[in-house]
Parts: structure tokens; sequence; C-alpha cells
């Protein structure tokens, strides 16, 4: 009979619409099981509801050993999820030299790739700009995901275009157990000072050395930034600073017409054969940044 038959039908959908509902209940208590009891962990691709960037880490300025382990295990993660590109995100604070400051946080990239095998397109680096306090974030992106902005949280310092300022530091005498900064009198350290002497003809570079045995060494750095970065001989000059540690190497940048720093001398350093070099580029360079 009909009205017999759809009954029979309606109490067959029935019947199978609960089950279905059971069986779905059941998988969703194991699964919570599973997860809260620590049976196995899911990738984070997985885990993540809308595939976004998550922020892995965040420190300070750490010695080089402390900083290195947080990378150690920023790597780890990176092996673990193929999927998965990491960012370094970067924030200087006024006192920090900007060229040290670009040095390690490109550095730390250098460590991931060199150190621990990380392919170097999966990590980026971003200039975050300023805060209060060096930090330093370690996010990681699935891909396709979009990456994480900065969040600075005071301007950049306001350079004044008519007065020399040290733009980098090197100590030729520092040997940390862990060496994360961009040596910055190799090619690759000295790419952010050329890069500031390239976009402005009108900035002078000077490298100020603190002892004889300084000297050798920034002639060194002159010849790569004239040679791999060209920027012409004279516009690049060395001077030895008497006083101050001799390990040292700064790199100042002198916009044109503006006074440069000072230097004390010593008689006994210029009867020697390389003051008569020093004095000779010197004097060539002064008729580069003298006005007009």
């Amino acid at each position: 009979m009909p009205g017999v038959r759809r009954f029979r039908d309606y109490e067959a959908m029935r019947v199978l619409r609960k089950t279905i509902c059971n069986v779905l209940l059941a998988v969703s208590v194991a699964c919570s099981l599973l997860v809260s009891e620590g049976y196995g962990k899911l990738p984070i691709n997985l885990v993540s509801q809308n595939d976004i960037a998550r922020k892995f880490d965040d420190y300070g300025d750490l010695n080089t050993d402390d900083e290195a382990a947080r990378l150690d295990a920023f790597a780890e993660e990176l092996r673990q999820h193929p999927n998965l590109r990491g960012y370094i995100i970067g924030y200087n604070q006024p006192r920090k030299l900007r060229g040290s400051y670009l040095r390690r946080i490109y550095g730390d990239q250098h460590y991931l790739s060199w150190a621990r095998g990380i392919e170097p397109s999966r990590v980026v680096v971003i200039d975050g700009g300023y805060r209060n306090e060096y930090r330093i974030e370690l996010w990681l992106v699935p891909e396709g995901a979009p990456p994480p902005s900065p969040d600075p949280n005071i301007s950049r310092p306001q350079i004044n275009d008519a007065t020399s300022y040290q733009f980098d530091l090197e100590c030729l005498d520092c040997a940390p157990a862990v060496n994360l900064d961009l040596y910055g009198l190799r090619k690759e350290g000295l790419k952010f000072y050329a890069d500031v002497l390239r976009n402005n003809p009108n900035l002078r570079g000077f490298l100020m050395v603190g002892a004889r045995n300084t000297l050798n060494e920034a002639r060194r750095a002159r010849r790569i930034l004239v040679r791999d970065y060209g920027i012409a001989a004279n516009r690049i000059v060395i001077r030895i600073r008497y006083g101050v540690d001799g390990s040292n190497v700064e790199m100042w940048i002198v916009p044109r017409g503006a006074s440069l720093p000072m230097a004390t001398s010593n008689n006994s350093f210029n009867r020697s054969a390389n003051s008569v070099a020093f004095i000779r580029e010197t004097c060539l360079y002064r008729r580069f940044v003298a006005p007009g």
C-alpha cells in the first residue's frame, strides 16, 4: 500500500541519518582523545585553521651562543615541515649602529643556510624598522599564506645630511664561540655600507683604523668596495686614529663638505712607508669632500 511504503521509506532514512551521526561523533571523540593524550601531533599546516603565519620565537640582544640555540630550534622546525618558510624580522634600536644591525639579522639567515642546511630561498629577512629595544622575531609561514607585517613602535632616527656619522664597526680580535654576524670587512658584510654610498654619490666613505695592524684589513675592504660594488676609489679614505682600540675598524659616512672625523698624528708612523700612501689617500680624498 502507498501509505505503508512511504512510512517504511521514512523510517529507513531516519535510521540512516542516525547511524551517520553516530559514526561522525565517534570519529570526533577518538581524534580528540588522541590529541589530548599526546599520541600524535598533526603537522602545523593541518593544525592551523586558516594557514596563517605563526610567531615561533621573539628575543632581544642575546649573546651569540644563546641566539644560535634559538636559531637551531627554528631550523629544526623548518626541516620537519618543508611546506613552511621562515621569516626573520629585525627591529633596530637608536643606539645600535645600522651597519652592525643589518649584518646581524642577515647573518642569522646565513647561519641557518650555511650551518644548518636550510635552503636560502626558504628564509626571508625583513628590516622591521625601530623599537625602543633591539628585537628579533622568528616566524613560520605556510605556503600561500601572507607574510607577517613588521610592527615598529618608534620612528627611524633622522640623519643630518650635513654631518658625518658612524655607520658600522668591525672588531678584528673579537672571536665569539659562534659568530652570527656577517664579517664587516668582506664582501657580504660590506654590502650595506656599499648600498649607502651607491645610492647617494654625494656621500663619501671613511674607514678609521685604530692601529697599524688593522690598516691592511681596511685597505682590503676598500678594494672590495671598488672592485665588487663599483665605488670610485677616490670616494673612500683610510685614516689611522691613535688612542682608540687598535682592533677596531670604524666605517663612517661623510657628506660632501662635512668635517672629517678627527685623527691624531704620530711622527713615528709618518716615517714609515705605509704613511706615504696614507697621506696620498687623504690628500686625494680632501679634494672631493671640499664644498662645491
